[in-house]
């Protein structure tokens, strides 16, 4: 068998792979992807980008999951953008043969440099299998070719909260079964009221303090036991909250060193091997696609003497998408308080923002959190569509803000986003 030759080889097309590939071919590296299964991973094709899709349909008035033409379009974007940027499409499961040589499908490969971005894939609790079927995971529900009549959630996670809006906005009957005593475990509870009210607005039965034991087929579905000797009969059930990593074949033969978590990387994302690098979900350090986005835009660079991503994310910039969203970045009031942190808190509704009369708003606000020498702790939002007026608070807080510099800053009027200057002028 003839062997292929590439400068840098990445395995995986999710948001890590993607973006790595992407950039790594505009940097100059001669550059080639291998993707085993569709284009996009869990990130574009599998589980986030769909579910929000059927969200957006959803508060469009047009509630749907979305279809194989849309998953399809996400699809073409994908190949599109590699194929403009002059990547080289690889389809099939790749495996290590060595540290250099990879068996990808029916070709062999050797590459100078290997990326691995296989991120993670869903997992389950003991007494829960995925079959997809009547278990499971958010991949397999995006596959289904029609809304179930009614569905236990397992796990009232941010993962599960989203599943619960989705399924309940498109007229499923949905349980939905946490363990801990509330929903979203460990948000602070303004933030996380609101979507508890919704969720109940839309009908969905919420059990707390609910220990899941196991689910057993049932001639319409699936029969849920509960610890306490309750029993649910739903048509599917649901599994979140749980992953585990993807792990590509061969790390043995390549010397990669892993275990059942993670395949353990240095500052600079390299692996036990120096010439092999693990970005995104499978390296351990952030299940956050937008972290996988980033450590796959910085990788190119950090190989030729660049800085790399960050090595860990305490406080990162996150996005509850549920109905409606949760969003922000830096600390939370429970988790400083744990801490023992002193600090400062002020709230704004964006209803008496300008743009807030505007709109109409009755619903959403605004906390932002300080220390008390003035530098910011975190900025979180609930409301409609929180995710875009918050993806800049990261960037923010990152560089150290203090409640002085926002209150100086230029903010555009009339607009949502005055919410932070106002929580700022009154800390």
């Amino acid at each position: 068998m003839e062997t292929e030759h590439t400068e840098l080889l990445v395995l995986g097309s999710g948001p890590a792979g993607y973006y790595c590939a992407l950039q790594a071919a505009r940097a100059g590296f001669r550059t080639a992807l291998a993707e085993k299964a569709e284009l996009g991973g869990t990130g574009f094709r599998w589980g986030c980008l769909p579910v929000k899709m059927g969200l957006d349909a959803q508060r469009q008035g047009r509630p749907s999951l979305p279809g194989p033409s849309l998953l399809a379009e996400v699809e073409r974007r994908l190949e599109e953008g590699l194929r403009a940027a002059g990547v080289a499409l690889l389809a099939g499961e790749a495996s290590f043969l060595d540290d250099h040589n990879l068996a990808v499908g029916a070709r062999r490969v050797s590459a100078r440099t290997v990326v691995i971005a296989t991120g993670s894939r869903p997992a389950a609790p003991a007494g829960l299998a995925l079959d997809g079927r009547r278990v499971l995971s958010h991949a397999d529900l995006v596959q289904q070719a029609r809304v179930p009549g009614s569905a236990a959630i397992v796990g009232a996670d941010v993962e599960g909260a989203e599943l619960a809006c989705l399924l309940a906005g498109l007229g499923a009957r949905v349980h939905l079964l946490e363990q801990e005593a509330e929903i979203l475990p460990g948000q602070d509870r303004d933030l996380a009221g609101p979507v508890q009210a919704a969720l109940e607005g839309l009908g969905v039965r919420l059990h707390l303090g609910t220990r899941v034991l196991s689910a057993r087929p049932a001639s319409r579905g699936a029969v849920v036991s509960l610890a306490g000797g309750g029993e649910l009969a739903v048509e599917r059930v649901l599994v979140t909250g749980l992953r585990a990593p993807a792990l590509p074949g061969g790390l043995a033969e390549a010397g990669v060193v892993c275990d059942a978590a993670r395949i353990p990387v240095d500052e600079r994302f390299r692996t036990s091997v120096s010439h092999i690098y693990a970005i995104g979900d499978v390296n351990g350090r952030c299940g956050l696609a937008h972290a996988a986005i980033q450590q796959g835009l910085l990788l190119p660079g950090a190989l030729r003497g660049e800085p790399p991503a960050p090595a860990a994310y305490p406080s990162p910039p996150r996005a509850l998408f549920t109905l409606p969203e949760i969003a922000g970045a830096g600390l939370q009031e429970r988790e400083l308080q744990a801490r023992g942190l002193p600090f400062r808190a002020a709230t704004v509704r964006l209803a008496d923002t300008w743009r807030g009369l505007s709109h109409g708003l009755r619903e959403g606000f605004l906390k932002a959190l300080a220390a008390p020498d003035g530098r910011l702790l975190g900025i979180w939002v609930c409301a409609e569509n929180a995710s875009e007026l918050a993806a800049p608070y990261g960037a923010l807080l990152a560089r150290g803000a203090t409640v002085e510099e926002v209150r100086r800053s230029l903010f555009i009027h009339p607009t949502l986003a005055e919410a932070l200057l106002e929580a700022v002028r009154r800390l």
